[in-house]
């Protein structure tokens, strides 16, 4: 064991089928992670464009379950990401 201060979550190629479930597994790990050592942090790092809608940012926020990581790219001016 490192003493890791948390965990950093990094999912890819997620079906929009699977919204409901990734994002109650994402809430339960992290509120189970944290109720063994509230200081534990969790990043779930994110696509800069949700192109398959499957982050559910307000359900996943709301339950202060993961601090947010964007990935960068270059975007032109007319994308917006998701967040």
């Amino acid at each position: 064991m490192r003493n890791g201060d948390g965990v950093n979550l990094d999912f890819e190629e997620i079906h929009a089928t699977e919204k409901p479930a990734f994002t109650k597994f994402i809430v339960h790990f992290a509120q189970s992670l944290r109720s063994a050592d509230p200081q534990f942090t969790v990043i779930l790092c994110l696509y800069a464009i949700d192109w398959s809608t499957v982050f559910d940012i307000q359900a996943i926020d709301m339950n202060q379950a993961t601090s947010l990581l964007f990935e960068q790219s270059s975007l032109p001016d007319t994308e917006k990401p998701i967040y």
